[in-house]
């Protein structure tokens, strides 16, 4: 089986860019897979995490800037599948050009749409206004034409009918350790961004830090709003790393897992911490949470 994987990229140190690495690697590894990935918008072709040699790679140029930029797009893609000549195709880029993948491929292979993110950002494409609307009307009339959609969440509701809807969860590849009872750190683990609502955490940090300040609390992931980083690193006790590819030691070395996301899906930092035994201190975000409060973890009423 010769599968084409299609996402919007695959060197960051993201959590899509982790589960696809995954995937890929399982299915080559234990299932006799081909596999080809094609990035749609990655400027770098440096993976963070480490993928099978047997992945044939492609980075695709065009950038859907303007609608005129898809004919562009179209002959990208067809040098892709005259290239691979894949068997089945899947789409893990949710962005909008990634609805018009099927009508380009047409009906001669299968193709797959994986919802990766929430139900809001999925259904308003993350923009507002106009473009929110146009969204809206490509998202209902394209994509009830993909073969399959593959969903993270039993709960997640689409806003369309479609026959042929599957439910397949991330997953890590196995359970290792259990955690340290002993440990002074405290985690967080995710890009630098206001969505992950770290000016929060740094606020409560605050709190903890009055009553613990023996605590520390270490925070993991790329950063892009460098007001944000002067407000983490004016702070007691905290500390900014840069995103590490196996965060398997950090993971054992830590006490708990603190995430202050306002918007999540399925996030693989939350099933990589349970499977150290880490409880997970989260917000209730107004969707299915895979932490259950006071069982694996505390979620907090997000006006708390």
């Amino acid at each position: 089986m010769r599968l084409l994987i299609i996402t919007s990229q695959i060197t960051n140190s993201g959590g899509v860019s982790s589960i696809l690495v995954s995937k890929a690697n399982a299915l080559i590894a234990n299932h006799n897979f081909d596999v080809a990935i094609a990035s749609t918008n990655d400027s770098t072709s440096d993976l963070f995490f480490n993928l099978d040699a047997r992945v044939q790679l492609f980075f695709m140029k065009t950038r859907m800037n303007n609608v005129f930029n898809l004919l562009h797009l179209k002959k990208e893609f067809q040098f892709i599948l005259d290239t691979y000549k894949p068997d089945v195709i899947s789409v893990a880029d949710n962005g909008l050009k990634s609805f018009f993948i099927k009508k380009i491929v047409g009906s001669t292979l299968p193709v797959i749409y994986e919802i990766y993110g929430n139900a809001s950002s999925f259904y308003n494409g993350d923009v507002k206004g106009v473009k929110s609307k146009l969204h809206k009307i490509i998202l209902k009339k394209f994509l009830p034409k993909f073969d399959v959609i593959v969903v993270q969440n039993k709960l997640f509701e689409l806003p369309i009918s479609h026959q042929n809807v599957v439910y397949i969860p991330n997953f890590i590849n196995s359970v290792i350790e259990k955690q340290n009872l002993i440990s002074n750190k405290l985690i967080a683990v995710g890009r630098v961004v206001s969505t992950k609502n770290y000016e929060r955490l740094i606020k409560v940090w605050k709190e903890i830090h009055l009553r613990f300040p023996d605590k520390q609390l270490h925070i993991y992931g790329s950063w892009e709003d460098d007001i944000i980083v002067k407000i983490i690193q004016a702070s007691p006790n905290v500390y900014l790393h840069k995103p590490v590819s196996d965060l398997k030691k950090i993971y054992a070395d830590a006490y708990m897992l603190l995430h202050t996301s306002y918007i999540e899906s399925f996030p693989m930092v939350f099933l990589e911490a349970m499977s150290f035994g880490l409880p997970i201190v989260c917000f209730d975000i107004n969707q299915p949470n895979i932490v259950l409060n006071k069982n694996t973890g505390y979620v907090i009423n997000l006006n708390d």
